[in-house]
């Protein structure tokens, strides 16, 4: 209610018929509020970039964080996605042990590209990238932009407290 997502509902808009990718941690499928919204494009619903093949699940609790954000269905006991009718594609990016690398990145939204998501969301810090890295990822958002893929990319997403710069 505090963002009026209720008002957008009430114009039929919940996500109905779109694929919304999480690239992030993985998501926890079994998840009440997520489970009855998963991608059905194959057994794992997503991708795992770290070890493809194997389940994308959530080791980090961020994606599944995320994604209840995103489409969560108020199963738990409240309202929680600004989408709840979305179908939620998990992409594992990263996970304890394993950092976040652009050619993961690329992989991953090469997938969520590949098999219909309508929508990325990716909710990332990245310090220090190089401009080689940067002119990959401009180049990959351009071309998701050009077959009408929104990607939605978190900003100042370091953990740094950065109050002080803002005042």
């Amino acid at each position: 209610k505090r963002i009026k997502a209720d008002q957008v509902w009430d114009l039929g808009y919940t996500g109905k018929g779109v694929i919304v990718a999480v690239l992030d941690s993985g998501v926890n499928t079994e998840h009440a509020d997520l489970k009855d919204h998963l991608w059905n494009g194959n057994p794992q619903h997503g991708y795992n970039v770290v070890n493809p093949g194997q389940n994308p699940y959530d080791d980090r609790s961020h994606g599944t964080h995320c994604a209840g954000i995103i489409c969560g269905d108020g199963t738990s006991g409240m309202m929680t996605g600004v989408a709840p009718d979305a179908t939620l594609m998990s992409i594992k990016l990263y996970s304890d042990g394993s950092g976040l690398t652009v050619p993961r990145l690329l992989e991953g939204v090469q997938f969520a590209a590949n098999n219909r998501a309508k929508i990325l969301n990716i909710s990332q810090g990245w310090l220090g990238a190089t401009n080689a890295n940067r002119n990959a990822l401009r180049e990959a958002f351009a071309n998701l932009l050009a077959q009408n893929i929104v990607t939605v990319v978190a900003a100042g997403n370091d953990r740094e407290d950065r109050s002080e710069e803002r005042r």
